[in-house]
């Protein structure tokens, strides 16, 4: 599953784009373009996070979806397994 730190790193981007985006509204234009080129890094960034956040989560899934009881692995049948004693 996806952890609460790359989640928390994802909203603390979008909440930089949009601080900055406010900033950029008491600017002058010149500077306003710099708060909003900015933002807009600070959106891809948001983005990057997402998307790697997503990677791991799939991974995660198809990890347990292909073994999903690892320490079964190579015992045997199911059969064979309700008396396995270790």
């Amino acid at each position: 599953m996806a952890s609460k730190a790359s989640q928390s790193e994802t909203v603390a981007w979008w909440a930089r784009a949009a601080q900055a985006r406010r900033v950029a509204g008491m600017l002058s234009p010149r500077d306003a373009q710099l708060a909003e080129a900015y933002a807009v890094e600070c959106e891809g960034q948001a983005r990057e996070a997402s998307s790697a956040d997503l990677r791991s989560a799939r991974s995660a899934l198809a990890q347990s979806v292909r073994n999903p009881i690892p320490c079964l692995t190579g015992r045997g049948s199911p059969k064979q397994l309700l008396f396995y004693q270790d």
